[in-house]
């Protein structure tokens, strides 16, 4: 019986890490802003994953804010 169990399905959940990762290393970069040479490798590797972000059709709202 209990290998009978009628669960409801779990909803698919799809998310852009490269969006979500881009707006986090942008934020970081902003707060590192006045440390020397830190923020630079952060905001460009932020703008790289906001444009690949952006080609992928799930959630690019996040790639587009960046």
């Amino acid at each position: 019986m209990e290998g009978n169990v009628n669960t409801a399905p779990r909803p698919e959940r799809s998310c852009n890490g490269l969006a979500v990762s881009s707006i986090v290393l942008g934020i970081i970069g902003l707060v590192l802003l006045l440390i020397p040479l830190i923020p630079y490798p952060l905001a460009i590797l932020a703008i790289i994953f906001g444009v690949i972000g952006k080609k992928k059709p799930v959630k690019k709202g996040f790639a587009i804010a960046v």
